[in-house]
């Protein structure tokens, strides 16, 4: 099933359970592969894979689950254990690819995560510091993911340091330490 056939799905649920029909929540989808990812043409997997459905997840839930109306509870009950599910793996998915690229360079690491939003540059003790940031927004709700690569002193290329991954609530580092 498409993450974009999600939102339709769940909308049809909603509304036949508000019709007395039963109460149907889809189910989360699995986490796709990573797969014919190169420099020239990235996955982009952060936006398109994990950030898009964080970003339907928080609005679909403050659509419908906000401040749900009894008819909905079951629905929301399942709502959010589906977007807890597919939020586990995704960040299970990025830890681990995160703890595998630990020490690559850039160029390894970009095409499996696509263009960041924002880049930065700095210098961070006694190298240079370059981080990647992805951010999304919906239903009131954020999250941004981060990846530190560092220049060490006569190295060619950057390397990945460390990911995280932030909301308002607190950060998540993932293990990407060497």
């Amino acid at each position: 099933m498409s993450p974009a056939a999600r939102p339709v799905l769940l909308l049809l649920g909603l509304l036949a359970s508000g019709c007395g029909g039963p109460q149907v929540v889809p189910p989360a989808p699995a986490v796709p592969p990573f797969r014919d990812c190169s420099v020239l043409a990235p996955c982009d997997a952060v936006r398109q894979q994990w950030f898009s459905n964080e970003a339907k997840d928080a609005e679909l839930w403050a659509t419908y689950c906000h401040l749900p109306t009894p008819t909905y509870a079951s629905d929301c009950r399942g709502l959010e254990s589906a977007i807890d599910k597919l939020h586990r793996l995704n960040v299970e998915a990025f830890s681990d690819l995160c703890s595998r690229f630990s020490g690559k360079r850039a160029a390894d690491v970009y095409p499996l995560v696509g263009r960041p939003d924002r880049e930065e540059t700095a210098v961070c003790g006694t190298a240079q510091c370059r981080l990647w940031l992805w951010t999304w927004f919906g239903g009131g709700q954020s999250g941004t993911f981060t990846m530190l690569l560092k220049l060490p002193a006569g190295a060619p290329d950057w390397l990945l340091e460390r990911c995280n991954y932030c909301t308002p609530f607190g950060c998540l580092d993932m293990p990407a330490l060497r």
